[in-house]
This record gives C-alpha cells, structure tokens and sequence, in this order.
C-alpha cells in the first residue's frame, strides 16, 4: 500500500485473480449441476416427456432413462398411448447411441438403435378411424407453395428389433375383428443411409385371424437388400 493508504498493482491484481478463480470455480460447479439435472431420469420424466407428449397429442411414458446427452439415450418401459385412445406402442427397453455434433452438423449419424420387446397395435374401428389419427397432422385445405428442401442426410448403422410383436386390429361392427400378428419378431436392417445399399433381414410367426374365427398361421423370413437414393427412397 503507498502513503496515501491506495492498495498497490501487484495487491490489486492478487484480488482479480482471486475473483476470477471464485467465479470459474463457481460457474464449473453450476455446469456440473446442470448436468446431472439435465441428465436425470426425473427431469427427462416430469420436463421432456410431457413436452414431448404435448406435441404428438399422445400420452409417453418410461419407468427410468439413463441419458449420456452428447452420444446415448436408454429407455425403460416406453409406452406411448394415442390420446383418448388404447397403448399404441410399448417396449421394454430402447436403446439410441447417436453422435450429437453431427447432428448439430445436419449429418444424422445414428450408430445403433435396439428396440427390445416392442408392441405395435393399429386399431380400424368401423366408422374407418384408426387409433394413430391423433398422432397425424390435421391437413389444411389452403394450398401452400412447395418448397423443394434438401434430403435428410441419414447414416443409420443398425437397427435392431428383438421379439417384438406387430398387430392390426381391424374391428367389425358387430364387435368381431380380423386380426393379423407378426409374432416373435426379429428384425435387423443395416447400413441405411444415402445413397447407399441397406441390408434387411427378419424372422416371425405370422397369424391371421378372420372375424368368423378361423385363423392361418406361418412362419415368415426374409433375407433381402434394398437400394437408396440421395432421398433415401427406394431404387432396387
């Protein structure tokens, strides 16, 4: 300190300093906090899905996440119910790695997703509404100019589905229905992106049951390739 009682440079740059350490000390432990509150199974459970479900005029629902934002997101108990309607869809676990900065990138890299025990229902109710009508979006009849958009770069590596069961229920108006079920189904497809040849292969019990009570039943595998364009429609 000098004769007038000023603190001098070297004592003011040590109180800078020391600010400056406080503060990043300070703001790296919010960053950290942030995370795990982000990160969590009750913030994506009580924020995200109800935000998620607002938009899709659907209720969703999961038992537990566990969530790594910048690379893989795992899902517990996913059901997803149309609203108004019956569960459209559950699964006892689905599993997504992506990478996020190609996302960011506009290059949708997906390494893996793995669906594991999944239950598809579609519903045909008699006046020909279907239980995914709330999901669809409701067509204007004003006429908008088309707008020719750049196709969704997509590299999705593999996509798994382990026992999974797709049903279409289509109900008759006297309370009977004609029923067809792929049953134990498992199903792999890789390598779909642009411009590229996918690979498809899957095994299930197929079953069909008419309204009068009488049912077929096979055994259904596929093994096939399928070629896609820049716009990822199918060429071959």
């Amino acid at each position: 300190m000098n004769e007038s009682g000023t603190p001098t440079t070297a004592t003011g740059q040590k109180r800078r300093r020391a600010w400056w350490r406080g503060g990043l000390a300070g703001g790296a432990g919010l960053v950290v906090i942030l995370y795990f509150i982000v990160t969590s199974s009750v913030f994506f459970r009580g924020v995200i899905l109800p935000r998620v479900s607002q938009a899709l005029h659907a209720k969703i629902t999961v038992t537990a996440a566990t969530i790594q934002p910048l690379s893989k997101i795992v899902l517990h108990g996913l059901q997803v119910t149309p609203q108004g309607g019956e569960p459209m869809f559950t699964a006892k676990q689905v599993t997504v790695r992506y990478r996020l900065w190609s996302i960011l990138r506009g290059h949708i890299l997906v390494p893996e997703i793995t669906v594991i025990e999944p239950q598809v229902t579609v519903l045909t109710h008699p006046d020909g509404t279907t239980n995914l009508d709330p999901l669809l979006p409701v067509s204007s009849n004003e006429s908008a100019p088309a707008q020719s958009a750049a196709p969704v770069a997509l590299d999705l590596q593999a996509l798994t589905i382990q026992h999974g069961t797709l049903r279409y229920v289509q109900r008759q108006s006297d309370s009977r229905a004609k029923t067809v079920e792929l049953r134990s189904l498992e199903f792999t497809a890789r390598n779909i992106k642009n411009n590229a040849n996918s690979q498809i292969a899957g095994t299930a019990r197929l079953a069909v049951t008419q309204p009068e009570g009488d049912s077929v039943q096979a055994q259904w595998t596929a093994k096939f390739q399928i070629g896609l364009d820049a716009s990822l429609r199918p060429v071959a």
